[in-house]
């Protein structure tokens, strides 16, 4: 049976290979975006004919998105049945009280003054909020895919528009997930209160 460091490990390395996942396919897109660019300037003009290795690029990045956008809400649905988001127990309190659960695990404020088991529990849906950008990166992939094998002006405005947008929510998720999972690693539950 395995301890708790090498459950810890394995799960660090499950959500590893996933952003490493991610990291790639977004970087794919990139580079195949650039290349066919530099290849031919002219591709980005409305109603132009489109090579048949740029077409097949861009669907197959955007069959990856599709996927990587499918496995990111399966992380999500998974993850919020353990912590019941909409029924649990932080449902029944004020915005001011959440707000300070929140500053605990954030480490702005003192453990003492919040119970353990719901500071924990705000600590893990901050972690699962962090899943939401695989699903968000997912969406951004079909349509820069799309753009690749069919280029328009609005498309790319709108895939620059949606990475602009992924990578403003990126960082604040992250950040608030690497908050909760050492908030987690911290505050071990005693069996009062497990």
């Amino acid at each position: 049976m395995p301890t708790e460091t090498a459950l810890a490990r394995r799960r660090r390395w499950r959500q590893q290979r996933a952003f490493l996942i991610a990291a790639a396919l977004v970087a794919g897109a990139a580079v195949t975006t650039v290349l066919s660019i530099l290849v031919d300037p002219r591709s980005l003009q409305d109603g132009r004919e489109v090579g048949t290795l740029q077409a097949v690029a861009g669907w197959c990045i955007a069959a990856a998105g599709l996927t990587l956008q499918v496995w990111g809400l399966a992380l999500q649905l998974l993850g919020s049945r353990r912590t019941r988001p909409w029924s649990g127990p932080l449902t029944v309190l004020s915005r001011g009280q959440r707000r300070h659960l929140i500053a605990v695990v954030s480490r702005r404020q003192a453990l003492d003054s919040a119970p353990l088991p719901l500071a924990r529990l705000t600590a893990e849906q901050l972690v699962q909020q962090g899943y939401a950008l695989a699903s968000n990166v997912g969406l951004t992939l079909p349509f820069s895919g799309t753009w690749i094998a069919d280029p328009s002006t609005w498309r790319g405005v709108l895939v620059l528009f949606m990475v602009a947008m992924n990578l403003l929510a990126g960082i604040f998720l992250l950040r608030d997930a690497r908050r909760g999972r050492s908030f987690l690693r911290v505050s071990t539950p005693t069996t009062a209160d497990a």
